[in-house]
């Protein structure tokens, strides 16, 4: 097994780390784990070729942890290549109930990774998903899947998902997957963007959808700014914990907060 870099314990901060893995493992290696720990922040890191998940938040109440994650920030990271999986995970290896509890994922770029862009799965509890830019992970990948997994008992109670960009292009996938197996509660869903034009919601309904090409800088060469004409532009709401993008511009630069990592300037 493998993990670049592991976290346990509180109060650290993993920042501006440039984690590129060019062969070897498998899908239980990741680039970032968080095991366990409180106020922990993952920030600006940029991670590729991992078999595993990007990022993975998760703990299995072994080796003398407690298994409590809480308050955990991820935000402005690139994520792009996982080979087996995917960008982001919340989950726990547990049934005691939550572990996983106030994670707060903004301002992330997570693209061309190989089963979906972000999953949160039992057991959890008020996670947030607010302003990431999600691109095309996966022939069969979902943007975002909130799913209780692999004969877990738990639960997943309160997941709030907003001003996120998910462009899942010819993907066979999901924009967003929510999985009804077992006791999953206070799922919320608004102000995303969502592409290609045929919305593909499972299980859920966005109260505001928005349809329409995000117009993307150069995505092929993985520049995920907006252009003048972007159905992203102004079409956000105003949330307090993302005060600006991924670049450090503060939001908004227009009348209203643009949808995914970027701020149209």
């Amino acid at each position: 097994r493998y993990t670049m870099i592991g976290v346990i314990g509180d109060d650290n901060l993993i920042e501006g780390n440039t984690i590129i893995v060019t062969g070897g493992g498998d899908s239980l290696d990741h680039g970032i784990y968080v095991m366990s720990g409180s106020r922990n922040i993952i920030r600006n890191n940029y991670i590729s070729g991992h078999r595993g998940f990007g990022i993975h938040i998760y703990d299995e109440v072994k080796q003398g942890r407690s298994g409590q994650i809480r308050d955990v920030v991820v935000e402005g990271n690139t994520i792009t290549g996982s080979v087996l999986s995917g960008g982001i995970i919340v989950a726990t290896g547990s049934t005691n109930n939550p572990l996983a509890r106030n994670i707060t994922i903004r301002n992330n770029v997570i693209y061309a990774n190989g089963v979906k862009g972000i999953e949160v799965r039992s057991n959890s509890k008020d996670i947030y998903i607010y302003n990431n830019t999600i691109y095309r992970n996966g022939k069969d990948g979902d943007g975002i899947r909130i799913a209780v997994c692999c004969g877990s008992s738990g639960s997943i109670d309160g997941v709030t998902m907003r001003n996120n960009l998910i462009d899942i292009g010819a993907s066979t996938g999901y924009h967003v997957n929510l999985g009804t197996s077992a006791v999953v509660t206070n799922i919320m869903l608004n102000n995303n963007l969502y592409w290609p034009e045929a919305l593909n919601l499972k299980n859920i309904s966005d109260t505001n959808p928005i349809i329409g090409n995000p117009l993307f800088v150069t995505p092929g060469s993985a520049d995920f700014h907006l252009q003048s004409g972007s159905a992203a532009v102004d079409r956000g709401l105003t949330l307090t914990d993302v005060p600006a993008d991924k670049d450090g511009i503060s939001r908004p630069q227009g009348p209203a907060y643009d949808i995914g990592a970027y701020e149209y300037h």
